[in-house]
């Protein structure tokens, strides 16, 4: 039975996806702002900025609904690759995530230094340091780790583990699109789907109207008819 976790979206997150999404750090920067809900006690609160929903099933995915003045903008999805341990009890205290691969727990402080390794320009293809360099990434999470509180030498082996496994995770990468502003026929439908994020290999797919989110979402799930496409 699929297992759903449901939350509106933040100033903060809204901030991340009001540039596009081009590689896989900036998915990353969205997803460490989502987990972080997952793991504080208050929710948020309904801004109409839209809501997030993380569906686990056969397999595990974010899916965002993002509005501008009530009006549909865009769904994003990709793969969440962390395991969500819940017990019985409804209290979000209760929620733990643990790396898929090495089964390291992701708590406040893992997620803290996650984003500051983002920041930092750890994930990024063009940033200054390469996968080459990986003496160069070692040193940037010591450096990390000593500016956040709480942290210890088993932190720097847990966080490198963790950040290889993201590294080479399949993001899985999939919007909709309601695009007024670049709009042009066939070439740019209005209504269309973004497959990939980087420009070299995303391509779209033209819809002759608007998926909400219940169709956007099962054209994803492995358990319903699949969606065929048509010329």
């Amino acid at each position: 039975m699929s297992k759903f976790y449901q939350y509106y979206i933040t100033e903060n997150l809204r901030e991340l996806l009001s540039k596009p999404l081009r590689d896989k750090d900036d998915v990353l920067k969205v997803l460490f702002e989502i987990s972080s809900y997952l793991l504080i006690e208050d929710k948020p609160i309904n801004k109409g900025f839209g809501e997030f929903i993380i569906k686990v099933d056969k397999m595990s995915r974010v899916f965002i609904t993002l509005l501008e003045e009530g009006q549909l903008l865009k769904h994003y999805s990709f793969n969440f690759p962390f395991i969500i341990q819940q017990e019985d009890l409804p209290s979000l205290e209760s929620i733990r995530l643990i790396s898929s691969k090495n089964r390291i727990e992701i708590d406040t402080v893992f997620l803290s230094v996650l984003k500051s390794a983002s920041a930092s320009g750890w994930f990024s293809t063009d940033g200054e340091m390469s996968f080459n360099c990986l003496l160069g990434h070692y040193e940037v999470l010591e450096e990390i780790l000593k500016e956040l509180e709480g942290t210890n030498d088993k932190y720097i082996d847990n966080v490198w583990l963790v950040m290889k496994e993201l590294m080479l995770s399949e993001p899985g990468y999939l919007r909709y699109d309601y695009d007024q502003e670049h709009q042009n026929g066939r070439l740019h439908p209005l209504h269309h789907l973004d497959v990939n994020y980087t420009n070299h290999i995303t391509f779209k797919l033209g819809l002759s109207s608007a998926f909400e989110q219940n169709t956007f979402m099962d054209l994803l799930d492995l358990r319903t008819n699949c969606h065929y496409v048509s010329h």
